[in-house]
């Protein structure tokens, strides 16, 4: 891989994350930037892994990837520990601590959904594990995953797409709507750069962009 492999150290637990950084030598990829905390539903895919993170290292952000196997019941656990090492050496990844957008597809979403959805039930032993949004597509959640029952109050926005027949999603949809959320629900095929215009406007939203 075209990676720099970190061991993510926090609340106890310890897995190996693969950071691709961009040139720092590039003006488009001045820093700090904006990290996207990626859980991929193959961790032995490398291919996929590094074909992602080509791309985000290309339009300027920095990737972080879990190559964890997690197994179920340790995904908030695993997600709020990768957020907080970010967050804890952002001066030395040159990144924005106040900018770490998590991304999921499949089985993968719901350890991107929870550090946005579920802030409130973080053990703080994990340290400052904040994101500003998540990103979950095709999202295939366990069947005893309510998400009204894990948002808490002070839940990151959250995008996410799938087909208008995904019961997870529109699930998730009306868990957002009724915990005052917000949130942007893509039915249908999806455009190649939404998540890009979503980054984009979590970047607005929090003072970060230059105009």
């Amino acid at each position: 891989m075209i990676s720099e492999l970190k061991t993510c150290t926090s609340g106890g637990l310890v897995f190996p994350v693969a950071m691709f950084r961009p040139d720092d030598t590039l003006v488009m990829n001045s820093r700090p930037r904006a990290a996207v905390l990626y859980f991929p539903e193959d961790v032995a895919d490398e291919a996929a892994i590094e074909k992602l993170g080509t791309f985000f290292m290309s339009v300027g952000y920095q990737m972080f990837a879990v190559l964890a196997s997690i197994r179920p019941g340790e995904e908030l656990a695993v997600a709020a520990s990768a957020a907080a090492f970010i967050r804890r050496n952002a001066a030395e990844f040159g990144t924005d601590p106040d900018l770490i957008v998590t991304l999921g597809y499949g089985k993968a979403a719901l350890p991107a959904a929870l550090p946005a959805l579920a802030r409130g039930h973080i053990d703080p032993a994990y340290g400052d594990s904040t994101v500003a949004g998540a990103i979950v597509e095709r999202p295939l959640f366990p069947a005893d995953f309510q998400p009204g029952e894990v948002c808490t109050a002070d839940a990151a926005p959250v995008y996410a797409a799938g087909e208008p027949s995904d019961d997870a999603l529109l699930s998730l949809g009306e868990a957002l709507t009724d915990n005052g959320i917000v949130f942007s629900l893509h039915l249908g095929p999806e455009p190649h750069d939404a998540f890009l215009r979503w980054i984009y406007r979590i970047r607005l939203d929090a003072g970060k962009v230059i105009r």
